[in-house]
């Protein structure tokens, strides 16, 4: 699974230099951060996080939309695992409601929070 992503951030990133006019090898001579960039790109392998955020940087990629494209989250009403019952499971919770509850703080302790927090940003 981490091979087909790597491969498929690789190819992404890729596709967003040819769109954009570029070639690797023209952002890689525009910094020493970008060193490598075009050996990664050629063998569509891995491509280092460092590597790949300092490509976007200079692509004038904002990170949250290349990752939104990478990884989309799945249609509503798909019927699939939500990630807090993934990540539950991998954990190695049995039930993915079995967090325990937290009480919700009552009117009385959310007025002492607050007063508290304004004393201690007044510096009483």
């Amino acid at each position: 699974m981490f091979d087909d992503d790597a491969a498929r951030a690789t190819t992404l990133l890729d596709a967003l230099i040819r769109s954009s006019g570029q070639t690797a090898e023209s952002l890689q001579a525009r910094s020493a951060r970008l060193r490598g960039l075009a050996d990664s790109l050629a063998k569509q392998g891995e491509i280092s996080l460092r590597l790949l955020l300092a490509a976007l940087h200079y692509l004038e990629v904002p990170t949250h939309l290349f990752f939104g494209a990478l990884f989309p989250p799945p249609p509503t009403g798909s019927g699939g695992p939500r990630l807090k019952d993934r990540l539950q499971k991998r954990v190695g919770s049995t039930e993915p409601g079995s967090a325990p509850e937290i009480p919700a703080p009552t009117a009385t302790d959310l007025e002492d929070r607050i007063r508290i927090a304004i004393d201690q940003a007044l510096g009483r």
